[in-house]
């Protein structure tokens, strides 16, 4: 089987980096955060850099199909796992809806009202969408070798591309006036950075980092090669965003931000709308082409790292069976593609915008990371910083909306109500026993969603989770034992 070089891994994470987030982050952070919104793509790489730490230790140790979704059952067991699983994969699918959203959205700004109205995709704009979900597929269908081969050419297009925009940008416009608006109606400041991570998109643009862990049993040397990609691909990604979000706040004119400052900036499709202002209309045609390039590179990217966490999933038993039916001509899962295939059709069928499905999106990628600094712990690596991480966690959740958090609290339970019930009756106790304390902890943060009980119950959970009895607890209680799981996860290729 081919394997992927420490160029093709780190390219794999900087695809899925610089995808949607790119095309609207800015003007969201701008709004969100003002001369604030680089401080918050400065800390949210710090932050990412953080996880993706917490995760390294588990993907070098089981370097092996769809790391990410299974790494807390391979510690813990099948139970603990469940949540972070459902999570993990659910937000990985979820953005290839995302991505398809955007690469729609902007493409109906040149295809006119018969695709989209008002930021609203019509029947038309769907069946475009869809399209680009099917395009998705073949790309993966074709296999690892050639994905990788067609992700390097293209990855080299994302970022060429805006690299050229923002030049042209500098040159139409620049004016460092627009850092000193005293006429900015909110006060802008450092909590203005936090909030804007979740929602200006900064977390959701650098949660590409995950599928480098996706893609772990496919790397050459992944105890080298894991911890560099991850490191390379979000320090690239930084460096892009803070250019990228000077250019943008540099180049908008100064009438446009005249009544409310950086409070009353709002175009439907940022890049492009600018570029139409500013009179670039090479630029605005550039900038349509790579708006379906771009995100459609992270799209089909998530989708085979989508379809590797379910065959992931499958092999603990938290899936149907079949799902791990690898084809060895193709070195993937064919049903397991189709069903992640179906249910990003269904997201995107049912997504009013990008900014709406990208917070949502969001929430269940953030929760997802709990289980880094959980399964570091379990191996014995780095517990102290472990638990930094995941109070760092819990309080970055806590700045998403509450309609968010409950969406998914409300998933969440009814995964566990649905697993619990498909469970032998002589073990159902000890389920319980396993699976309670997250949900103690998601729902207790939700229910008071106060500083001091947010950290309180994160740290309860954390020591709790990562020690010794109850990890001895979770492994006893499979009847085949955590040891199994592993063997039968490292012997699945």
């Amino acid at each position: 089987m081919h394997k992927i070089n420490l160029l093709s891994a780190t390219l794999i994470g900087v695809t899925c980096m610089i995808g949607s987030g790119w095309l609207f982050a800015p003007m969201i952070a701008a709004k969100l955060a003002g001369n604030y919104a680089f401080l918050a793509w400065i800390i949210s790489a710090l932050f990412i850099m953080l996880i993706a730490f917490c995760f390294t230790h588990g993907f070098i140790k089981y370097p092996v199909r769809g790391i990410t979704a299974k790494i807390c059952s391979l510690t813990h067991n099948r139970s603990f796992g469940l949540p972070f699983a459902f999570v993990n994969w659910f937000g990985i699918i979820a953005c290839v809806a995302t991505e398809a959203q955007a690469s729609t959205q902007y493409l109906s700004f040149y295809l006119g009202n018969h695709f989209a109205v008002n930021g609203t995709l019509t029947l038309y704009g769907k069946a475009v969408g869809i399209v680009l979900l099917l395009l998705f597929l073949l790309v993966n269908y074709y296999g690892i070798k050639f994905m990788s081969r067609i992700n390097n050419i293209v990855t080299i297009l994302k970022i060429a591309t805006p690299f050229i925009v923002m030049i042209a940008l500098v040159i139409a416009s620049f004016t460092l006036g627009n850092f000193h608006l005293p006429q900015s109606t909110p006060q802008y400041g450092i909590s203005s950075s936090i909030f804007a991570m979740i929602g200006a998109g900064m977390i959701y643009s650098f949660n590409g980092f995950q599928t480098i862990g996706a893609f772990a049993s496919e790397l050459k040397n992944p105890k080298r090669t894991i911890p560099l990609a991850l490191f390379l691909s979000v320090s690239v990604t930084l460096v892009f965003y803070l250019i990228l979000q000077f250019t943008f706040m540099s180049a908008i004119p100064a009438s446009y931000l005249a009544a409310q400052g950086w409070l009353g900036l709002h175009f439907n499709a940022p890049m492009i709308d600018l570029a139409g202002i500013l009179g670039l209309h090479l630029m605005s045609i550039i900038l349509i082409l790579n708006s379906v390039i771009a995100p459609s590179a992270t799209g089909y990217t998530y989708l085979g790292a989508s379809s590797r966490m379910l065959v992931g999933m499958a092999q603990v038993r938290q899936a149907p069976k079949f799902l791990d039916n690898i084809s060895p001509t193709r070195g993937f899962s064919k049903p397991s593609m189709l069903i992640n295939l179906i249910i990003a059709v269904f997201f995107f069928l049912n997504s009013s915008g990008w900014a709406t499905l990208m917070v949502v999106v969001t929430v269940f990628n953030v929760i997802s990371y709990m289980s880094g600094p959980i399964s570091m712990a379990a191996l014995r690596k780095n517990f102290m910083l472990g638990w930094i991480a995941f109070i760092l966690i819990c309080l970055l959740l806590n700045t998403a909306t509450r309609d968010g958090i409950f969406i998914s609290n409300v998933a969440l339970s009814f995964v566990a109500i649905m697993f619990l019930l498909s469970s032998l009756k002589d073990r159902l106790f000890k389920q319980i026993i396993i699976l309670l304390p997250f949900y103690i902890l998601m729902w207790g943060n939700y229910l008071f969603h106060e500083i001091y009980i947010t950290i309180v119950l994160g740290s309860l959970f954390y020591f709790f989770a990562t020690s010794k009895w109850f990890i001895n607890y979770c492994q006893e209680s499979e009847n085949t034992g955590s040891n199994a799981y592993v063997k039968r996860a490292n012997t699945a290729l």
